[in-house]
């Protein structure tokens, strides 16, 4: 479909969205903070286009490095229908879904989303679910529109160290591309009368710069330094949650280079164990 955005205008127009996506038209009216000029339907069709585009064409939006892995990755069959390219119109226009029973305004005056992206993946899932979408598309579109908010509070971490692109690739994996893109589409259709163009930029910027440290992380996988059984005997732990959560520890520090060996694992486990008083 080469205007997905004119595509759900139409369908509105014609009756057929409220009946066949009434998810969607409950978005309408639902006014936003001053940071968003439009209600959440409008914004929402603005983020489908906009995601779009940039999945069009990756090579206007991001660097050279890593312009053809993100491509080959939006290539990839989500499922025997559809590519993630495909796929990542059905995550922007849930993403989000769960604004309107979400909405507050605080004592100040605020309007606020609490857990709009946790509980919108919860409607991408039940509603994909009604129209007999596959396991793998209801999948991508749960994690994608859970973690869209991921990347912008990555802003003030910035330059991003090998620790937070390990983190983001996890919270999204397999995905890891295509949530850079749908941050970026909904970045771009956010122009309300707070928003400053530095603010896009330095989002933009964000993203590019995730891209290529991503590009760089997936071409040199980590294989464990240590198998989780031989770490527990080592330290002296059962095999558990706590194991669990060393094992994740150690592969961030493994990522940042920290960890290079059985030896430096077991130093570390030590360490983060005292640390935790187990």
């Amino acid at each position: 479909m080469r205007d997905p955005a004119n595509a759900l205008k139409l369908a509105d127009r014609l009756g057929v969205l409220p009946v066949v996506l009434p998810e969607v038209t409950r978005l309408k009216g639902i006014d936003q903070n001053l940071y968003h000029h439009l209600d959440v339907f409008e914004h929402t069709v603005h983020v489908v286009d906009s995601t779009a585009d940039v999945a069009d064409h990756p090579e206007h939006y991001f660097p050279e490095p890593a312009v053809e892995p993100l491509r080959q990755a939006l290539a990839m069959p989500v499922d025997a229908t559809i590519d993630q390219r495909g796929a990542l119109r059905w995550a922007a226009l849930f993403h989000d879904a769960a604004k309107p029973q979400t909405r507050t305004v605080t004592a100040e005056g605020a309007v606020k989303f609490f857990g709009h992206d946790v509980q919108g993946a919860r409607i991408a899932r039940e509603v994909l679910e009604r129209l007999h979408a596959s396991q793998a598309l209801r999948r991508f579109c749960e994690v994608l529109v859970r973690e869209h908010l991921r990347l912008g509070f990555l802003i003030r971490q910035r330059p991003l160290d090998a620790r937070v692109v390990h983190r983001y690739a996890n919270a999204t994996r397999p995905y890891v591309y295509a949530s850079i893109v749908l941050s970026l589409g909904d970045r771009f259709a956010t122009r309300g009368e707070l928003t400053r163009l530095r603010g896009l930029r330095r989002h933009h910027a964000l993203a590019q710069e995730l891209a290529v440290a991503y590009a760089a992380y997936a071409a040199r996988p980590l294989e464990p330094v240590i198998r989780g059984d031989n770490l527990a005997r080592r330290l002296g732990i059962r095999p558990g949650p706590v194991l669990g959560e060393l094992i994740a520890a150690i592969e961030e520090e493994q990522a940042a280079g920290a960890v290079e060996s059985p030896d430096d694992a077991v130093a570390f486990g030590r360490a983060w164990l005292a640390s935790r008083g187990d």
